[in-house]
């Protein structure tokens, strides 16, 4: 990582050179100038004076030279310096929700920007930049300068925010189809010297102090800017905070002024360093969800269990036997909502269908309580490191005595045999049931349960630290007069990252209760009772993390551009003035660029090692996992709060407060108790944390760009053409790719070229040795090499063209009210590098694609002083890539994990059939649950006699010409010493997606300017309707014909394991769970994007009274309105008699309005020579919906199952100190 001692090396590496270059030439013709001052704009630059209040009045973002906004057809909003010192803004958090159709994720945005399914907002909290979306679509693309870049932008140095909404291939062709956020950089003046410091304090305890100073060094040639910020933001949820340090120096220069030259302008170097170091414990805007209620009430009461049953396409079935009671069934069927089935009584059938036992303990040896399926196995084998409290310095363990030196125990024991004591026992918490497909459990919503409006729930367990250096330099050469130029930049950008991210998402995001009886080692004589070590946490709220990973990424970018243009004006060599202002003035601008960028990162997690005894992987602990996958990870679990048995109310839990527990270290030991399969008795031993390598990566891109735009201008600049092209080449290097499976890496002792598994995969992915070594299972540090050759070369071209037409006051006459009138019409073009993107049937996918088409009108008023301007928009993602719920890899790959269960038995001699005696007596009619063949009356069950039949069985689950593509194969091998040793293989689809298109359509309209000299204002509204359309178009068949043939070789029912004991069926279970995915992500084709307002509003104003005895007062605020949300579908039955959303009838969560206010007063003191600027900001004074929790998404019956928490307060004080 960087360390702020390199601040200095960083100036002196990039700063001290480049100035050193330029100050001789500058101080020896510093003596020949001229005593006046001349300051030209360049073309290259926008600057200070092209801003007036909150209006801008050009831009680079149309041709990257500046260019009046009202020449343009691009969607383009220029966010302002006063803009941002009257919100209060000072980042993209800040400051989109400001913008006319942009949405932005965090405490103070207009959206969640979280995954709706699993409640991660970890995007925003690790890098908030890019949690932002443009009409519904995606998120921009983020620049500073016009340089991509990933480092969020503040303030502190920030001239003004341009937003481009759409593609847009002048700026980028290749791109995000959103558009782009670019953030100009305050640049060394050469005009005139300024100091600035300012200190701000928020009610909360944060602080914000930054400082800016410009210097001329040689008058006219050489100027510096020096700027500082320093900033603790303490957010309402304790102890959430982020500090914010960063430094920033800038140069302009006038290397030669070229006075005497007819033919050379100005020559100008000019440029910028900055450093910063970030650290956040960031805070969560989804709560945690609420895994605990099921346990006291099932489903819910009657009238929730109706409102669910009254729902198209669900019944009890989907609701579950377990989540609901035999009085409810009763209900359901008196009320006309369920029915009971021919042949049964009511009584019969309530007792079946309704099995919920409020509170239930669950005992593992009993297997008592098993039926309420508010319960699951929060983790298998490896066991979770047990706090028994969420408090500071807690350390692990239990307080039972008989649990001295020990911090975990194995979550499942396998024990064998079904007689009493056997079996397997697993560890049993509750998690809140759902009525199955589109039904989510829901967030926390009782804030008397956790407060998580002022709290942080994971406490201090989450960090983010990112550090950055950032160096600019560009050389500017104008020629004839200005009619030619040449810019060549260069820009290079390193940011490390490092994060953990603990129960964020997800299960590990879920409060549950403990209901366990005993723990699994209490039944000591193996007699199917419980004698010791009763759980003394029975009944607590408990979460757990099945993980540790830490993430470590290093990005470094660096980019080197030319930009030329030449103008010819016709009026300029043509007599007839008439003609040449028809010919009128055309620019043709020229760029090239090559930006390189290299990524690496990696994941390193604790995992488990045993000093003495047995290794953790091996096969009769771990049941065959050597490596360190999910298995062996070091989990844990913190206890939250109270028991809750004695409550007769989930509302009635109290948690104790965030988690403030310090996880389990590297190198640190533990004591474990676990099950040993092979010597079948219960063994403690002391396991150490050693830490994993579990995944990397380096990757590399070359982005080659050339564009050309043609600016033309005819009729005296009252008609505006702009056309350009643009061509992205990009090559993608990857790393060295492992060639299979198995392997010994290349220069290890035991490498033999002449072992084909060696010679053939000299890289593996993983180091295994049969767990020999601490490093066994690591990712293999041989393939962080990149390859000889790019793995891709993705090219295309790019257009966009526009025309603006003003209306000609001269031969139509004058407008009334000085005001002007604009029609423009606008397309362009983006597209994202498909690099390695195949689809299952490993075809290539096409490049993602943008285009949008615009056109509108734009008004002035007063003599451009106020401007209205009109848009309308249609902006398409084509070809985006989707994963589709996760669920794209086990369309196909499903077959590899049904295989593997089958080796896992095999290769742990386990019997194909029951040998026990009790187990042969069981049949699919005795025991409906297991389904694998058994003996004599289901001997055509399945109808094979050995593992091979039942291995050529699974492989004809595939279509012929799936197989041909993947190859699935058995592979046997000998280990050496006997043993057969039998393992499946297949040949991956590298860069496996799927697609979807998104089309967004609505309109834009802005009101910027000053309606009298002292009255600003700032107005927008936005419409935007953005649907999904065609998701998974060959992933989606394929899986139902998959699912077919399931079915037709009788496999749907059939257990996926003969491990006696294990339930989960081939279809039933295993395939069902990825139709289920997958059919939620197809019924969202034609429903609008997660959490999107047709329309918003914003309106920012401020009064500046320039005399009377409220001279220097300024009073403003801003109004900032949201339509009703789309957060759900109620569902339907078609045609097809298939349940699919109602997409015409959405469930709709409330409209919201909230209200900003700000004073500022300037006094002038020390005689004249400081302005002292004292200003107070009230952000979200008004909250139309106060502390309401905001809905983000509804179950198909109507409840609600997400929530964000809504945008807070915020007071601060700002004293700031000109001169």
């Amino acid at each position: 990582m960087i360390s702020i001692r390199t601040t200095s090396k960083v100036l002196n590496t990039y700063l001290v050179p480049a100035m050193l270059v330029g100050t001789p030439l500058l101080s020896v013709q510093g003596q020949e100038e001229d005593e006046e001052d001349i300051f030209e704009l360049s073309p290259f630059t926008v600057e200070g004076q092209d801003n007036e209040g909150y209006r801008a009045s050009t831009t680079l973002a149309g041709s990257r030279l500046r260019t009046k906004l009202t020449d343009l057809g691009a969607s383009i909003a220029v966010v302002t310096k006063d803009f941002m010192t009257d919100t209060g803004a000072t980042d993209g958090e800040s400051l989109l929700a400001y913008v006319g159709n942009m949405e932005v994720g965090g405490t103070q945005g207009n959206f969640s920007n979280a995954n709706i399914d699993n409640g991660s907002t970890n995007e925003a909290r690790n890098n908030p930049q890019s949690a932002q979306r443009v009409r519904g679509l995606v998120s921009a693309s983020t620049t500073r300068d016009y340089f991509q870049t990933i480092i969020p932008f503040d303030g502190y140095n920030t001239s003004r925010v341009t937003v481009n909404r759409g593609p847009n291939s002048v700026l980028f062709g290749l791109g995000s189809p959103g558009g782009v956020i670019n953030n100009s950089l305050n640049r060394a003046s050469l005009d005139a010297d300024s100091s600035e410091i300012s200190l701000r304090f928020d009610h909360r305890g944060g602080n914000r102090m930054t400082a800016d100073f410009n210097r001329t060094l040689i008058e006219d040639r050489l100027a510096v800017r020096v700027s500082a910020l320093n900033e603790n933001v303490k957010y309402k949820q304790d102890p959430a905070h982020e500090d914010d340090k960063r430094i920033y120096l800038a140069w302009n220069s006038v290397l030669f002024p070229n006075e005497r030259s007819e033919f050379l302008g100005r020559t100008v170097f000019r440029g910028n360093v900055e450093y910063g170091e970030i650290f956040r414990n960031p805070p969560d805007v989804i709560p945690p969800f609420d895994g605990f209620s099921g346990w006291w009430n099932g489903i819910g009461d009657q009238e929730a269990l109706n409102q669910i049953l009254r729902t198209p396409g669900v019944d009890l079935t989907n609701v579950g036997n377990g989540a609901i009671t035999a009085d409810q069934v009763r209900a359901a069927v008196n009320a006309g909502l369920a029915t009971v089935p021919d042949g049964m009584t009511l009584d019969e059938y309530a007792a079946i269908e309704g099995r919920l036992i409020p509170q239930v303990g669950f005992d593992r040896f009993q297997k008592t309580g098993f039926q309420n399926n508010t319960s699951y196995n929060p983790y298998w084998l490896y066991s979770a490191i047990n706090y028994n409290s969420s408090a500071a310095g807690t350390e692990p363990g239990w307080d039972d005595p008989e649990l001295a030196g020990i911090q975990g125990i194995m979550g499942r024991w396998r024990i064998g045999g079904t007689g009493a004591g056997g079996g397997t026992r697993d560890t049993r918490w509750t998690r809140t049931p759902t009525a199955g497909a589109g039904f989510r459990e829901p967030s926390l919503m009782n804030r008397e349960v956790f407060d998580y409006h002022n709290y942080l729930f994971q406490g201090t367990t989450n960090s983010v630290t990112t550090e950055f250096r950032l160096f600019q330099a560009v050389l500017e050469q104008e020629m004839l007069d200005g009619r030619l130029g040449l810019e060549i930049a260069f820009d290079s950008q390193r940011r490390e990252q490092n994060r953990f991210n603990a129960f964020s998402s997800g299960d590990s995001k879920r409060i549950s209760i403990d209901a366990d009886i005993w723990h699994a080692p209490g039944d000591t004589d193996l007699d199917g009772f419980g004698d010791t070590l009763m759980n003394e946490n029975f009944g607590r709220p408990v979460v757990r993390w099945n993980d540790n990973l830490v993430t470590d990424e290093l990005r470094q970018q660096d980019t080197i551009r030319a930009t030329a243009f030449g103008i010819l004006d016709f009026s300029d060599f043509i007599e007839n003035e008439r003609l040449g202002g028809i010919l009128g003035k055309h620019t043709l601008t020229g760029l090239y660029e090559e930006r390189t960028n290299d990524f690496e990162t990696r994941g390193t997690r604790g995992v488990w090692w045993a000093d003495s005894g047995k290794f953790p992987g091996l096969p009769e602990i771990s049941i065959g996992h050597t490596n360190n996958d999910f298995r062996r990870i070091v989990k844990q679990q913190v206890y939250l709060g109270p028991t809750g048995a004695s409550l007769s109310s989930p509302d009635q839990l109290r948690l104790d407060g965030p988690i403030y527990t310090q996880f389990p270290q590297i190198g640190e030991v533990f004591g474990q108790w676990y099950w040993d399969n092979k010597l079948k008795t219960a063994v403690k031993n002391d396991w150490r944390i050693v830490e994993a390598l579990a995944n990397a990566n380096k990757s590399r891109n070359v982005l080659t760009s050339e564009a050309f735009n043609l600016q033309s201008s005819f009729f005296d600049g009252h008609l505006i053409g702009n056309w350009a092209r643009r061509t992205d080449e990009q090559e993608a290097w990857q790393r060295i790719q492992k060639t299979g499976n198995f392997g010994v890496p290349m220069g290890h002792p035991e490498w033999d070229p002449s072992i084909p598994a060696h010679a053939a995969n000299p890289y593996p992915e993983r180091i295994d040795l049969d767990g020999i070594n601490e490093v066994d299972g690591n990712f293999n540090e041989e393939l962080l090499f990149l390859e000889d050759s790019p793995a891709s070369v993705d090219e295309d071209s790019t257009t966009t063209w526009g025309f603006v037409g003003h209306y000609p006051e001269k031969w139509l006459g004058e407008l009334p009210w000085g005001m002007n009138l604009s029609a423009h019409y606008y397309e362009a073009e983006s597209f994202q590098p498909a690099g390695i993107s195949n689809n299952v049937l490993n075809q290539p996918l096409a490049s993602p694609f943008g285009s949008t088409r615009e056109k509108g009108v734009t008004v002035s008023f007063l003599d451009d002083r106020l401007t209205l301007r009109y848009n309308q928009f249609v902006t398409k993602n084509a070809n985006a890539r989707t994963n589709l719920g996760g669920q794209v890899g086990q369309v196909v790959g499903r077959m590899g994990f049904y295989l593997d269960r089958i080796i896992l038995a095999e290769n742990g001699d386990h019997p194909l059939f029951p040998t026990d005696p009790e187990e042969l007596t069981w049949t699919t009619t005795s025991t409906p649950s297991n389904r694998q063949r058994l003996t004599g009356t289901d001997a055509d069950l399945i109808g094979v006699n050995s593992f091979d039949e039942y291995y050529d069985l699974l492989l004809q689950i595939l279509p012929d010409y799936v197989q041909d593509i993947y190859d699935y194969r058995i592979v046997k091998t000998d280990d050496g010493l006997g043993n057969t040793i039998v393992r499946q293989e297949s040949n991956p689809v590298l860069g496996l997606s799927s697609t979807n298109d998104f089309v967004a359509e609505g309109r834009e309209i802005e009101i910027i300017g000053q309606v009298t000299d002292n009255l600003s204002i700032s107005f927008n509204a936005a419409e935007q309707e953005t649907v999904t359309s065609n998701t998974g178009p060959v992933a989606f068949p394929l899986a139902l014909e998959i699912a077919q043939r399931i079915e037709d070789l009788g496999l749907w029912d059939v257990r996926d394991s003969p491990v006696q004991g294990e339930s989960g069926a081939i279809g039933a279970s295993r395939y069902a769970g990825v139709l289920r995915t997958l059919r939620i992500e197809k019924a969202k084709d034609d429903t609008a994007s997660p959490e999107q307002r047709q329309w918003r509003f914003n309106l920012t104003g401020r009064y500046r009274f320039s005399d009377g005895r409220f001279k220097g007062l300024n009073v403003g605020g801003s109004l900032r309105y949201q339509d009703e949300v789309a957060i759900g579908y109620p569902n339907m039955i078609d045609e097809f008699g298939n349940v699919v959303p109602n997409i015409g009838n959405p469930i709709m969560g409330p409209d919201d309005l909230a209200g900003d206010a700000f004073l500022r007063y300037k006094l002038p003191i020390a005689g004249g020579d400081v302005d002292w600027i004292i200003q107070f900001n009230a952000r979200n004074l008004y909250r139309k919906n106060g502390n309401d929790d905001i809905p983000v998404a509804a179950n198909p019956d109507g409840t609600i199952s997400r929530i964000r928490i809504p945008n807070s307060r915020q007071f601060f004080l700002t004293n700031t100190f000109q001169f």
